[in-house]
């Protein structure tokens, strides 16, 4: 069971927002559902998730794009050296829920270190 405060932790930290220091966030488990619900609603109103994230301005990370109803892009960009990184990649995807998983597989290591387990994402 999650708290109000530890949800809102999980939010920020999915939708591509950083932790303050002060915060703590360790251990925490969260149905994919409810990731791919937050993806859902912010992909209602903007094309992008996280919404103030857009695949130019990508540093090591990743970014779900709203293409049409049946139709999501993730976007990727890794580090590949000291502030060098690679070229911008886009897979396709059918279902939001498959864009989600990539997204989140991004972000596993991070995920991880911090002991964020996502049921039923495998």
């Amino acid at each position: 069971m999650t708290t109000t405060e530890q949800f809102d932790l999980i939010m920020k930290l999915v939708g591509g927002a950083r932790v303050r220091p002060g915060q703590h966030l360790r251990d925490v488990t969260i149905p994919l559902s409810v990731i791919r619900d937050v993806a859902r609603t912010s992909l209602e109103t903007n094309a992008f998730f996280p919404p103030e994230m857009r695949p130019g301005e990508l540093g090591d990370g990743a970014v779900i794009e709203r293409r049409g109803p049946y139709r999501f892009l993730v976007h990727e960009r890794f580090e590949i050296g000291q502030m060098r990184f690679s070229d911008l990649r886009s897979r396709s995807y059918w279902t939001l829920g498959g864009a989600v998983r990539r997204y989140l597989k991004h972000y596993q290591t991070e995920l991880k270190s911090r002991q964020l387990h996502i049921n039923h994402w495998k």
